[in-house]
């Protein structure tokens, strides 16, 4: 993977030269690596009883200006190529096997202002340009693809996005897409100062094309991504599992996502800075769902649209070396609300109720330890048994992490 990433640069490098570009100054290097030790108490929320594991992320990459306003970057990352809502590589390898490095953005960044607005267009593989403050709609380790167009009018931005989640193809394979499926969505955010107070808020839409195709390929890369309620395949209360008949009755709910955000942060002079979060999703495309027993019942279990989630949170602290921050949040998550392809994976996708806790000490300005801690129950416990994971009395989970961060 280094030699390509070295092979990458000299390509870019040489292109630049010949085309009369003078960037190699302005190249600039970047990256961050986090060890975590995890502990998990799971009672049957979903597959794995108990965990203690050791992890870890790595990015590396690099940016550069081609041009006064045209940027282009790349990065790599660890992880599992299938669960694309985290960089984590648990140090589980049978005989210390190596570990994958893969190719996580690349992109180009058209930058100016016209008339006093600022505009910006990405274009590639590249972050979420939205501001979310939380991860209960999109996980920040997500990397999207296809296009986004920010304006900046002073206090307010407005952002587009039209990603490409399957190209348009011709096959007609198990899980092929002959339209295509597309994610495309915008938000508006305007902050604003009162009485010494910074407040900021936002209101955004996400609506995706194909919804059926995003549950096959959930189900067909990770079965974790199956907690939305909808999705083509799911096992009943008495272990009827479809195949050719299913025994759901129901469409698959849409994904038209209407997400409220504000954010008040006061105290902003003092020593311990406070910020409070709140966040409210709205699914408008869910649907209600049946499921069966075997295909001969004819009463079965209903659901009902399970189309909201909220988030209400408070933060302290700030960055400064020898400070301490401090974060507590709750979060109701239901099944259809988000996309579980998308969504955090340490709220653990969709169908769950989390209160989480950060307590983390910045030891320089590029590095720092945390503690964060979840406990977490389903928020539906028929549908979560219903959708496959092991009928248990209990449907609870704690987790809890000590994490080191530097950056380079």
């Amino acid at each position: 993977v280094l030699t390509r990433f070295l092979l990458y640069m000299m390509v870019f490098l040489y292109s630049s030269s010949v085309f009369g570009g003078d960037i190699a100054s302005g190249i600039e290097f970047f990256g961050d690596l986090r060890l975590r030790s995890e502990y998990i108490d799971n009672k049957g929320f979903n597959k794995e009883r108990y965990q203690w594991r050791q992890r870890y992320r790595l990015r590396f990459g690099a940016g550069a200006g081609v041009t006064e306003h045209v940027e282009v970057g790349i990065r790599f990352a660890s992880g599992e190529p299938s669960y694309q809502t985290t960089g984590n590589q648990t140090l589980d390898g049978e005989n210390f096997k190596k570990f994958e490095f893969r190719l996580d953005r690349v992109f180009a960044r058209y930058s100016r202002k016209i008339g006093g607005v600022g505009f910006t267009l990405r274009a590639g593989k590249f972050a979420h340009p939205f501001w979310y403050p939380t991860e209960i709609v999109w996980d920040g380790d997500l990397q999207p693809q296809g296009v986004s167009e920010t304006l900046e009018f002073g206090n307010t931005t407005v952002h587009l996005a039209q990603y490409v989640i399957r190209q348009a193809d011709r096959n007609d394979l198990p899980g092929g897409s002959n339209n295509g499926n597309e994610l495309y969505a915008f938000q508006v955010v305007h902050g604003l100062e009162l009485g010494g107070m910074d407040t900021k808020m936002g209101v955004s839409y996400y609506s995706v094309s194909d919804p059926a195709q995003l549950g096959r390929d959930a189900r067909a890369s990770n079965s974790d991504f199956t907690t939305n309620k909808n999705f083509n395949t799911c096992t009943s209360k008495a272990g009827f599992t479809s195949t050719v008949s299913t025994p759901c009755f129901g469409e698959v709910s849409d994904f038209n996502i209407l997400n409220l955000t504000a954010q008040v942060a006061f105290l902003k002079d003092g020593p311990l800075p406070v910020r409070i979060v709140g966040e409210y999703v709205k699914n408008m495309g869910a649907r209600s769902f049946m499921v069966y027993s075997d295909p001969s019942d004819t009463t079965g279990a209903e659901y009902g649209r399970e189309d909201t989630a909220w988030l209400l949170g408070i933060g302290a602290g700030t960055k400064r070396p020898g400070t301490w921050r401090y974060w507590l949040s709750y979060s109701q998550i239901e099944a259809d609300s988000v996309v579980a392809n998308f969504n955090s994976d340490d709220l653990q996708q969709t169908n769950v109720n989390t209160t989480s806790i950060l307590v983390s000490y910045q030891i320089t300005e590029d590095m720092y330890v945390y503690y964060d801690g979840y406990f977490q129950t389903r928020n539906n416990y028929r549908l979560a048994v219903d959708n496959g994971n092991a009928s248990t009395d209990d449907t609870t989970m704690y987790r809890h992490r000590i994490n080191w961060v530097m950056h380079f």
